[in-house]
């Protein structure tokens, strides 16, 4: 850990806390990645897997994806009709749902209520 730290910054330390988070009931930490790139290449013995890393921007695009289909298909309408009720194109909505198009809260809670769901609504 000593040379960690004189390869880290003070603030990429304290940054490696991270952001504590829940998805589908697993925990996870968020860090930066500028932070999770240092400590990767200051610790080449420890034999850190990759192949359990991902892009959290992708990762959560993804996920929020499924869940606007499966919103989606509980509400029983088709792409078309999902866009006529939110006054969007059905290549929006086809967009949001394969994950290519960056959706906001503002977004999903639109999408939720023309598919006759809460805001609460957990797929």
């Amino acid at each position: 850990m000593a040379a960690l730290a004189e390869t880290m910054s003070r603030k990429d330390l304290k940054l490696l806390r991270g952001i504590p988070m829940r998805i589908d009931d697993q925990a996870f930490v968020a860090v930066p990645v500028g932070v999770l790139r240092t400590l990767l290449a200051s610790l080449p013995e420890a034999g850190v897997p990759l192949e359990g890393l991902v892009e959290a921007g992708p990762f959560m695009r993804n996920l929020i994806a499924g869940d606007l289909r499966a919103a989606r298909t509980r509400g029983g309408l088709t792409q078309s009709q999902l866009a006529i009720r939110m006054k969007v194109s059905q290549t929006r909505v086809s967009l949001a749902e394969r994950g290519a198009e960056k959706v906001g809260l503002a977004f999903v809670k639109r999408w939720l209520h023309a598919c006759g769901l809460p805001e609460d609504w957990k797929p």
